[in-house]
């Protein structure tokens, strides 16, 4: 349940989060049952602070005000978040172009050619931005909205994938399995999302390659960032002196 916040400015900018209630049973007997808040607000804060490492464009969570909704139980009872003006989801900005044919401006969102063409490519940077993800957790062609002319992940789980260089398919981003307008527009995409991880990773080879020094050096500790690890290297170790037991059984006596 989301419930708006009119602040003492009477303004309307943030938004109350509940957490769903599930009946349970709090004792032996089959009328002992109680609605008690269940921790799904979990994913949302867990997920909040993954793409937010990331840099990901997503409604703001007021972190002041995430312990104070804890219950004796520890489970989130309420989030406080910014609210969100949608101009429109992934999918009816989809569906309105795939319908627009030869007509000068879409039928529902009545968007001109400039216009479309100026909100793909923001699409485009909004999943530039999303290189160092393969996919997140319940986004889907509503979760995606485009709000003040930016695109945004409105809703998410933690369960949220990092791309790992040599071992994720380069290809894979996160709009990978969403319906695309056209197959130049999906090209385009998945080779400004390549790119981008080419220039990136292939800076990491290189710093890695000419960083060769005699500690460690860690760069962009961000657990989203990729990491710059360079060799160490040691002065050999000098053998130890070996003794026999027969010596060491009378070095005890000495």
């Amino acid at each position: 349940m989301v419930i708006d916040i009119i602040d003492e400015n009477n303004s309307n900018s943030k938004v109350l989060r509940l957490a769903k209630t599930s009946e349970v049973r709090i004792g032996d007997f089959d009328d002992e049952w109680a609605k008690v808040p269940r921790d799904f607000l979990k994913d949302t804060v867990e997920g909040h602070y993954a793409l937010d490492e990331c840099e990901i464009l997503h409604p703001k969570i007021f972190s002041d005000d995430i312990n104070k909704s804890k219950n004796d139980y520890g489970e989130y009872e309420y989030v406080v978040a910014e609210k969100v003006a949608i101009d429109f989801s992934y999918r009816e900005f989809f569906n309105d172009i795939k319908n627009k044919k030869d007509l000068l401006v879409s039928p529902k969102l009545k968007l001109s050619n400039e216009s479309i063409e100026k909100i793909m490519n923001d699409l485009n940077t909004f999943l530039i931005t999303t290189y160092k993800l393969t996919s997140i957790g319940d986004l889907h062609t509503d979760n995606l909205v485009y709000s003040k002319e930016k695109w945004m992940v409105l809703d998410y789980t933690s369960d949220i994938k990092r791309y790992y260089h040599l071992r994720s398919d380069i290809n894979e981003h996160i709009l990978k399995h969403f319906p695309m307008i056209s197959d130049d527009w999906a090209k385009k995409l998945s080779s400004s999302i390549v790119e981008k991880r080419k220039l990136v990773f292939n800076k990491v080879a290189t710093a890695t390659a000419t960083n060769n020094t005699n500690t460690t050096n860690v760069k962009n500790h961000s657990s989203c960032q990729p990491r710059v690890i360079t060799q160490v290297n040691r002065a050999p170790l000098k053998p130890k002196k070996r003794t026999n037991l027969f010596s060491q059984i009378f070095g005890l006596f000495k």
